[in-house]
Formats: C-alpha cells, structure tokens, sequence
C-alpha cells in the first residue's frame, strides 16, 4: 500500500515538473524610419547608395518588399551613384513611422 501511494505521489510530481509557466511577451514596434528602392535597370541594381555622405551599400540590397534601410529621424540627402556618376539625388525628411519607397532610373 505504502509502495502504491508513493509511487503515485512520485508520478504527480514528476507530471507537475513538466508543466510550463504561463509567459508573457511584450516588444516594442520598431518605429524607425525607414527606405526602400524599385530598380528600373540592373544598372540602378548595383548602384551605390550614399545617405548623407555614408556609403549604404547597392540598391539591390534594400528592394521594396524584401528588406528596408532602417534610418534615423530626421533630414537626409540621398545619393544613388554609378561608377561615381550621380544616377539619383533626394532630400527628405523623415519622422517616426516614416516608410518611403524610391523609384530609380
């Protein structure tokens, strides 16, 4: 008898042992302004971009639906250069929630 009930009590607890904690996750929406580029020609593809005098990398790199440039806030000059000859220049303005999507030719 004392076997059985010890071997119960041995179950249940190695059932509870196995029972997860309820959690919670909280995050935060990143809220950072973002750009994105539609490329009309493999030429603007492999185009550089340059935000405010930094090099970003290739326009192909940040195309509209794949992947965004997360910028901050704030006012901006852009550049796409090819074989360092300016293809496309814009000033902005970007504030939080700021998505925007450059047509380039």
């Amino acid at each position: 008898m004392i076997k059985k009930i010890v071997s119960m009590l041995a179950g249940v607890m190695a059932l509870s042992a196995c029972s997860l904690m309820p959690t919670e996750s909280q995050g935060e929406a990143d809220r950072r302004p973002q750009i994105s580029f539609k490329a009309t020609t493999e030429r603007v593809l492999n185009s550089k971009i340059i935000l405010d005098g930094i090099d970003m990398g290739q326009v192909g790199s940040y195309l509209e639906g794949d992947t965004s440039l997360r910028i901050d806030t704030g006012s901006h000059t852009l550049i796409v250069a090819s074989n360092n000859r300016l293809i496309y220049q814009q000033s902005f303005h970007a504030g939080s929630g700021y998505s925007r999507t450059f047509t380039v030719y």
